[in-house]
Formats: C-alpha cells, structure tokens, sequence
C-alpha cells in the first residue's frame, strides 16, 4: 500500500492512540472525527474500527471503563507497555530504553500525562515528533513485534481491543515509515 503524504500516517497514530488511552466521556465520538479519513488510507485497519465501534459504541463510559481495566489494568490480559514484551518485566535494557525516551519526549516538552514512556499509547501519541530515522527505528525495533505480541494476546479472549491493535499494527506495515524517511 502506498500511502501519499506521511502527515495522514502519522495522524492515524495519533489517532489510535486515543482508543488505547482510559476511556472518557468522548471516548468513541473523537475517534468519529477522524475515522472517515483513516478509512480511506487503511481500509483493513478500517474495517477493525467499524468491528470494535459495532462491539463497544452502545457501551455507557462505565462499562467502557471496566472492559479498559480487564483488558490492560488490573490482572491484564494484554500489557500495552513494550519495553515488556522485548524485554521482560525486570531488566536492564528496558529501563534504558524508557530513559532514552523520557529523555527525548523531554527535548520537546512532550507530556506522557503520567503514563510510562514506553506505553503504546504514549508512544503513537509522540510518532508525529520522533525525527524520520527514530520513527522508523522505534517502529521496527520497539512497536512491530509488541503489537502483534498484544493483538494475539487479545485474540485469544475474543476482546474488542483486538480490533484497535489491529488496526495500529497495519499503519505500523504500511509504507509510512519509509515515505517519512525520504521526505
């Protein structure tokens, strides 16, 4: 897949993002917002949109809430921090790669609004700010393989989250990475 311009790209990243951030009272109706469009560039990843906005979008935010907290909080079914799936809980190199990245969301005044610096969600949020060869070196050192290590993890259980982490783990294939690089 080609994609165009690397700003809709990284738009849908930002976008994603948000799904795997606690859910709020504008949960599903900011991601409306920007869904038609990121359709239309990743029409697979769109299609896992629509399943999970068709298993959750009549949810109340409280039930929303819970299925957040079952899935990644308490006792979780799938651990959105990737530093670990490369390197485990406890280990050296993944509180190295965690102060390299607080280190560089620093550098841009970059607000982690509390979460660890290695948490999907965070890093999605930052890809917009990364220079082109650490965006391609965080997505093929830090994102692909934790992504489909979570997307299997969700898999298992039939969660609807399955649907969002699919969805990141196409933009994170499609060409974006080597567009940014040329630009």
């Amino acid at each position: 897949m080609s994609v165009q311009t690397i700003q809709p790209a990284l738009r849908a990243l930002t976008g994603l993002s948000c799904l795997l951030d606690y859910p709020c009272q504008d949960y599903l109706s900011s991601f409306a917002a920007w869904a038609k469009d990121f359709a239309y560039l990743f029409p697979g990843a769109g299609q896992e949109l629509n399943k999970f906005q068709s298993l959750v979008g009549e949810l109340p935010l409280s039930e929303m809430e819970e299925l957040y907290t079952r899935t990644f909080d308490i006792v979780p079914i799938c651990n959105l921090y990737v530093s670990a799936h490369l390197y485990g809980d406890e280990n050296y190199e993944r509180g190295a790669l965690m102060h390299r990245l607080k280190e560089r969301y620093e550098a841009s005044s970059f607000d982690t609004e509390g979460e660890l610096p290695d948490h999907l969600s965070v890093l999605l949020r930052f890809a917009p700010l990364f220079e082109p060869d650490e965006l391609k070196e965080i997505v093929e050192y830090c994102l692909k393989v934790p992504v489909k290590e979570m997307v299997r993890s969700l898999e298992e259980s039939s969660n609807p989250y399955s649907h969002v982490l699919k969805a990141v783990a196409e933009v994170l294939e499609s060409d974006l990475i080597e567009e940014r690089v040329n630009d």
